[in-house]
C-alpha cells in the first residue's frame, strides 16, 4: 500500500530523492492535482528537521563501526538536530572519526561505562522467562551494541536508536522487539519508505509512505490491513496531514481471479472496519465492473483511456474521487479538466500548470472585468 496517490513506474524523471527508509528508489511520474495546481513548499524532511529542532531527543548511534556513522553525526550535530550518544570503544572512534568534529556527542565505551552492569541487570529481568543468564546477558550486549542502545533507551536513558548501516533488518529488529517491545495494541511490526516528489502536491505535497516493501513477505489481510492502519498513522505522524490509503493488487478490481486479489480486497475492508476515517482507493489499470459501489473505498486512480462522463459521474455520484493517469498531450489535460476529474498524473507538469492555469487565469480576468463594469 502507499499514502497518497498518483505513483507509476517508468514513467519520466525529473527528480527523485529518498528521504528515508531501506534505500530503494522508483522512477515516479510528477503528480499534478487539477483543482489546486502545483504550490512550491517547505520539503518534508525539513519539516521533520524543525520538529527535531524544536523538541530536541537523545538519540543512541551503535554502529560507531561504520565511518558512515560519524559522518552523520557530524552533520546532525551541526544542525542541531539531537543530543547523541554513540557507542563505541576508542579503537572505533580513533579508527572511523578521524578529521570529523563530533565533540558534541556523548561517546560511551561498553567496556568501562559505569552503567554496563545496570543494563546487564535490565536485560536478565527482561529475558528471564527465556533463560537469560548475567553472562549471557554481558556477552550480548557487549558483542552487539544495538542491544545496548536498547537498553539504553528502555532504561530512560535515550529516546531513539538509529540503525541498520551495518546490521540487516532483522539484527536491528531483533533487540527492539526483545527490550523495547512494540506499542501497545500493536499486533505487527512493518517496514515503511518515506519519499518525497518535488513539484507535486499529491500525497502530502509530494510525500508518499510505501509499505510493506521490507519486512513482511507475505502478509494474510488481517496483516495487510494492520500495515495499512499503521503506516497511514506514521503518515500522519510526519507531515500532520491526513493520509490516503491506496491498497495495490495485480488485478484490476475484476480483470482477474485469485486468492491473492481477494486477500486486497479483504484487507481493505478490514483496515476501513479498524479505522473508518482512512481514506482508501483502488488503483486500477482497466475498468472493469462497478468498482466505485464499494463502501470501502474513497477514490479510484485509473488509466485515462478509459475514462469518460459516465464513469466520472458514477464514481462522484457514489461519492469517489477519481485520479487519472497518465495524462501527457494538451488535448488529454484539457479533456480531463472538462469531465471533472479530481487529479491528473503526468509527465509534464509544465504543459498541465500551462493548460489549467490559462483556465484559470482567464475565467479570474474575466470575473475582474465584470464586478469593474457593474
Amino acid at each position: 500500500m502507499f499514502c497518497g496517490t498518483g505513483i507509476q513506474k517508468n514513467a519520466k524523471i525529473y527528480e527523485n530523492r529518498l528521504v528515508s527508509g531501506y534505500g530503494c528508489v522508483y522512477n515516479k511520474t510528477i503528480c499534478f492535482n487539477i483543482r489546486k495546481g502545483v504550490n512550491k513548499i517547505m520539503a518534508v524532511i525539513d519539516i521533520i528537521k524543525e520538529k527535531a529542532r524544536a523538541d530536541k531527543k537523545t538519540i543512541v548511534l551503535p554502529e560507531s563501526m561504520d565511518r558512515r556513522t560519524w559522518v552523520a553525526a557530524e552533520k546532525i550535530l551541526k544542525e542541531g538536530l539531537a543530543n547523541l550518544i554513540i557507542i563505541g570503544t576508542p579503537e572505533d572512534i580513533g579508527e572511523h572519526s578521524e578529521g570529523l568534529d563530533v565533540s558534541g556527542a556523548t561517546i560511551v565505551n561498553p567496556q568501562t561505562y559505569e552503567k554496563t552492569q545496570e543494563y546487564i541487570d535490565l536485560f536478565v529481568e527482561l529475558r528471564k522467562a527465556k533463560g537469560m543468564t548475567p553472562e549471557k546477558a554481558r556477552e550480548t550486549i557487549l558483542s552487539d551494541y544495538a542491544y545496548y542502545g536498547c537498553l539504553m533507551i528502555k532504561n530512560g536513558d535515550a529516546d531513539g536508536m538509529v540503525s541498520g548501516a551495518c546490521h540487516s533488518t532483522a539484527n536491528t529488529l531483533r533487540p527492539c522487539l526483545q527490550v523495547i517491545k512494540t506499542a501497545p495494541g500493536t499486533k505487527l511490526v512493518s517496514a515503511f519508505f518515506l519519499m518525497e516528489v518535488p513539484n507535486c502536491d499529491l500525497g502530502d505535497n509530494g510525500t508518499f509512505v510505501f509499505a510493506d516493501c521490507g519486512l513482511n513477505q507475505n502478509p494474510n489481510p488481517e496483516e495487510l490491513a494492520a500495515i495499512a492502519v499503521s503506516s497511514a498513522e506514521s503518515f500522519k505522524m510526519l507531515t500532520g496531514h491526513e493520509p490516503k490509503v491506496a491498497m495495490l493488487s495485480h488485478s484490476s478490481k475484476g480483470s482477474a481471479k485469485h486468492a491473492d486479489v481477494d486477500k486486497v480486497v479483504e484487507a481493505t475492508r478490514i483496515a476501513k472496519e479498524m479505522a473508518p476515517e482512512l481514506r482508501t482507493g483502488y488503483i486500477l489499470a482497466a475498468a472493469y465492473g462497478t468498482y466505485y459501489d464499494n463502501e470501502y473505498i474513497d477514490f479510484i486512480s485509473i488509466r485515462s483511456s478509459f475514462v469518460g462522463r459516465k464513469l466520472v459521474e458514477a464514481a462522484h455520484e457514489k461519492g469517489k474521487a477519481v485520479h487519472v493517469w497518465t495524462v501527457n498531450s494538451k488535448t488529454e489535460i484539457e479533456q480531463m479538466k472538462l469531465l471533472g476529474v479530481d487529479n491528473i498524473i503526468t509527465d509534464y507538469p509544465v504543459r498541465a500548470r500551462e493548460i489549467l492555469y490559462r483556465e484559470e487565469t482567464t475565467e479570474t480576468l474575466m470575473e475582474y472585468l465584470k464586478m469593474m463594469l457593474r
